[in-house]
């Protein structure tokens, strides 16, 4: 996502896209994609509010007018490779980027 600070440029340097990660084990990681309201039961692991992943996350759900506050959110971490841990422990499931999931765990499907 480009910065909007003032005085800042981005060049982008690669493409990735944002996923989420269950567990390899887990009912959904057999899925091409989840309906949203399926979340509402899964332990959603949250990545600190500072992340561009997170408030991508965020504002994509809530313009489908989804609120993570209705969500359960067990843990809130302070980086990715922390939320793909939690989530290949079973301790939830989290919205991180392809690259990260596919890099950090074999134990891992990203959806």
């Amino acid at each position: 996502m480009p910065s909007t600070s003032v005085g800042y440029s981005s060049i982008a340097m690669s493409r990735d896209g944002v996923v989420l990660a269950v567990p390899s084990d887990h009912a959904f990681s057999a899925q091409l994609s989840i309906p949203i309201d399926q979340l509402r039961d899964e332990n959603i692991v949250e990545r600190k509010g500072g992340s561009g992943t997170w408030q991508t996350v965020v504002q994509s759900l809530s313009a489908a007018g989804i609120d993570l506050s209705e969500h359960r959110v067990p843990m809130t971490l302070g980086n990715t490779r922390a939320v793909v841990a939690a989530v290949e422990q079973n301790l939830g499931i989290g919205f991180v980027t392809k690259h990260a999931a596919d890099r950090h765990s074999t134990n891992v499907t990203a959806v």
